[in-house]
């Protein structure tokens, strides 16, 4: 499996802003008013379905598939995917098996 890091890093408002050629505040609330949310968000949700396939898909550890995402802190990465999907990175993935 790929890192996702670099992927992660480019998927940054700055970076896309300036690839498209648009301010980033331009284009920060043009994505809210089309999609209804802020694009550290929709940012997030990606990463954390990203991190919900590859529980699902390898044999990563838990702290593995946060490290391969970016994610700095394996403490952060917990409370964010426990509160987007309801439980633990681990109990999803027995849950799901």
């Amino acid at each position: 499996q790929d890192s996702f890091y670099a992927e992660k890093e480019s998927l940054m408002l700055e970076e896309l802003a300036k690839r498209l050629g648009y301010s980033p505040d331009y284009l920060g609330r043009r994505i809210r008013r089309e999609s209804g949310t802020s694009f550290t968000r929709l940012r997030q949700k990606f990463f954390l379905e990203k991190a919900a396939e590859l529980l699902l898909d390898s044999s990563l550890s838990v702290d593995e598939v946060a490290s391969r995402l970016g994610y700095q802190s394996t403490s952060s990465f917990y409370k964010l995917f426990q509160k987007e999907y309801g439980v633990a990175p681990g109990a999803y993935r027995k849950m799901m098996e």
